[in-house]
């Protein structure tokens, strides 16, 4: 699954889930999530929870700063990075800051 996919998941998942449908356009990949106010701190944990259910891939504490999570790219690359990890070395769920 190539980061252009999981973004338009993530997108999608903002738009209907923490947007209630309010935003129609697509967010743009590089677009700041928290300083544009499209989601909150409530927002990021649910988000964090989408992620986590629907890629498979779980935070460690150290991971959860604001600059892991800034824009859709940035969350996309982590994911799949994570993802490719788990499939060469057979491990899952993945935690983001393991090595």
């Amino acid at each position: 699954m190539g980061t252009d996919h999981i973004i338009q998941e993530l997108d999608a998942f903002i738009r209907t889930e923490l947007l209630a449908g309010q935003h129609q356009k697509p967010i743009e990949p590089h677009e700041e999530l928290l300083k544009s106010g499209l989601i909150d701190s409530i927002g990021f944990f649910r988000l964090l929870a989408f992620i986590t259910d629907r890629f498979g891939v779980e935070h460690g504490d150290e991971e959860l700063v604001p600059d892991n999570f800034r824009t859709l790219a940035i969350i996309a690359r982590r994911v799949a990075q994570r993802r490719e990890r788990q499939s060469t070395d057979g491990r899952s769920p993945s935690v983001l800051g393991e090595a």
